[in-house]
C-alpha cells in the first residue's frame, strides 16, 4: 500500500467558520500550500510582506507532504494576493475577529492510496471503518529526540529537558540552517553568553539571551518558543497516549495485527463482528487533561498508561508555565471513509 507519492495524493481542506465584515482590524486570506508546512509558509509570508509573526494567526497546522487549504488572518494585512513557489494566499476580505483554533470544526481529507493489495476487502472497510489513530504527521516533533516526547518532559516537570529536546536535537531531516543551529545548541548547551553572541537573530538567540540573564529559568525560556510549536509539542504527547488507549481496546479483539508508525505500533482488527463494531462505533475517547473524568475500561487503561509513564493526571497542569497547556478534546474511536472507490 502506497500513499503520499505526490502532494495531490493527500488533500486537506480546513472546514473554516468565519464572518467577513465591511470593516475590521483583520484581513482574512485563503492559504493554499504544497511541499511546505504551515509554520514555514507563515514565516515566508511574513518576510514577503514585512509582518511580525504576532500579526498572523491560523487554526491548525497542516501536513507538509500534502496539498492543503486553510484560512488565516493578518492584523492590518494588505488587501492583495501573493503567489509563492510552494504556496499562495488569496485575499478574502475584512473581519472583526482573528482566525483561531476555534474557527474550524474539522478537516476534510481526500487521500489517494495505491497498491491496495494489503487491503483485500474494501467492502469491509466501507462497512466497519478503521481505527481513528493519529498518524505520522502528528509526531514530527520526535525527529532527532530518540523517541522522547517534549510533552512528557513537561508533564514530569523536566523543563530543561523539554527545552533541550525542542531546540537542541538536530535531525538529518532538518533544513541545513535549522540543523546547524540545533547542533550548535546541543554542543554548547549552557554557554548562554557565547550562544547569544554567535547565534543569528532568531528565537533560539532570544532564549540564549534570556537564560544568560535568568540562569535556570527553563520554564520561562520554553514559553519564548512560538505558541503553535508549543501546542504541537504537548498535543503530540496527548495524541500518542490517545493512540495507546485505543490500541489497548482493539487488542482485546480476537483477530488483530500490528503495524509500525512514527511513534510506535498501531493495532488493527483483521475482522470484526457486529457487536464489537457497534461498541467501537459508539466510543469517543477523551484526551488526557488534569480534570478529565474516565470511567470503566478507559479509567483502567489510562491509570495503567500513566503509571508506565511515571506521570500523574494532575501533572498535565504544567508547573511554572503560564502559557503552555494541554488542551481538551474528544475523538471518535472509529472513522469510516466516505467515497471509497477503486480507480480504474
Amino acid at each position: 500500500m502506497i500513499i503520499k507519492q505526490r502532494p495531490e495524493d493527500f488533500i486537506v481542506i480546513e472546514l473554516d467558520r468565519y464572518e467577513l465584515s465591511k470593516t475590521g482590524p483583520f484581513s482574512l486570506y485563503r492559504l493554499v500550500k504544497w511541499d511546505i508546512g504551515t509554520i514555514e509558509a507563515i514565516r515566508s509570508l511574513g518576510k514577503s510582506w514585512n509582518l511580525a509573526q504576532a500579526q498572523i494567526s491560523f487554526g491548525g497546522l497542516k501536513d507538509r507532504h500534502a496539498r492543503t487549504e486553510q484560512v488565516i488572518s493578518v492584523r492590518a494585512g494588505p488587501e492583495r494576493n501573493l503567489e509563492g513557489s510552494t504556496f499562495r494566499v488569496e485575499y478574502l476580505g475584512r473581519s472583526r475577529d482573528p482566525i483561531t483554533r476555534a474557527s474550524f470544526p474539522g478537516n476534510r481529507f481526500e487521500i489517494a492510496v495505491r497498491d491496495l493489495d494489503a487491503i483485500p476487502d474494501l467492502d469491509a472497510v466501507r462497512r466497519w471503518g478503521v481505527p481513528n489513530y493519529f498518524d505520522d504527521q502528528r509526531f514530527g516533533s520526535l525527529r532527532g529526540t530518540g523517541g522522547e516526547f517534549i510533552g512528557r518532559a513537561l508533564a514530569r516537570g523536566e523543563n530543561e529537558k523539554a527545552l533541550r529536546l525542542a531546540i537542541a536535537s538536530p535531525s538529518g531531516e532538518d533544513r541545513k540552517r535549522d540543523r546547524e543551529t540545533r547542533t550548535l545548541l546541543r554542543d554548547r548547551w549552557g554557554d548562554w553568553a557565547g550562544l547569544a553572541r554567535d547565534l543569528p537573530p532568531s528565537t533560539e538567540r532570544t532564549i540564549a539571551l534570556y537564560l544568560d540573564s535568568h540562569p535556570g529559568a527553563y520554564g520561562f525560556a520554553f514559553e519564548l518558543l512560538d505558541n503553535n510549536l508549543r501546542i504541537l509539542y504537548v498535543s503530540a504527547y496527548q495524541s500518542w497516549l490517545w493512540n495507546r488507549t485505543l490500541a489497548e481496546i482493539v487488542r482485546t479483539l480476537p483477530d488483530v495485527c500490528e503495524v509500525e508508525y512514527a511513534a510506535g505500533r498501531h493495532v488493527y482488527w483483521r475482522s470484526l463482528d457486529a457487536a464489537s463494531h457497534d461498541r467501537l462505533a459508539e466510543l469517543s475517547i477523551p484526551l488526557i487533561t488534569p480534570s478529565q473524568k474516565f470511567e470503566g475500561d478507559l479509567a483502567a487503561i489510562t491509570a495503567r498508561l500513566l503509571a508506565e509513564e511515571k506521570v500523574e493526571q494532575r501533572h498535565f497542569r504544567l508547573k511554572k508555565l503560564a502559557r503552555t497547556f494541554f488542551g481538551k478534546g474528544m475523538r471518535d474511536a472509529v472513522v469510516a471513509p466516505s467515497g471509497l472507490k477503486s480507480a480504474t
